[in-house]
């Protein structure tokens, strides 16, 4: 069954149009299941950011990307600010952690994906999960 099947099913059975829309955007719509989706997100602290890798970070990135543009900033200016990079063929991630949403389940993990043109120069950042999203 489609993603926009499953909202429909579930309108159709009796959930209110709202809560079907809630629960489609919150558990099937690509790219749910981020924490800091479900009520959990906190400020970002760069103390917080590098004492507690595995459980904090990915809290933080929503408040990260609305107070920070990280356009044209270089690979260095992001690790001064948040810590060691990996490269990729785009540019490069920072990894956020990881947790499980079940116990027989799939870890996600977590990153923050940078884009950097020709220069070296950040042309955008946005969350990943992968794993069990």
């Amino acid at each position: 069954m489609g993603k926009l099947q499953l909202a429909a099913a579930l309108a159709a059975v009796g959930f209110s149009p709202f809560l079907a829309s809630w629960l489609y955007y919150e558990f099937a719509a690509e790219g749910a299941a981020s924490p800091y989706a479900r009520g959990n997100a906190m400020p970002f602290d760069r103390g917080r950011w590098h004492m507690d890798y595995e459980h904090s970070r990915h809290f933080m990135v929503d408040d990260l990307l609305r107070t920070h543009d990280f356009r044209g900033w270089t690979r260095p200016q992001v690790e001064a600010l948040l810590g060691e990079a990996d490269l990729t063929q785009t540019g490069f991630t920072i990894p956020l952690g990881e947790d499980y949403p079940g116990r027989e389940s799939i870890p996600r993990r977590y990153y923050l994906d940078f884009g950097a043109d020709q220069d070296g120069l950040v042309t955008g950042a946005r969350f990943r999960c992968a794993g069990e999203c």
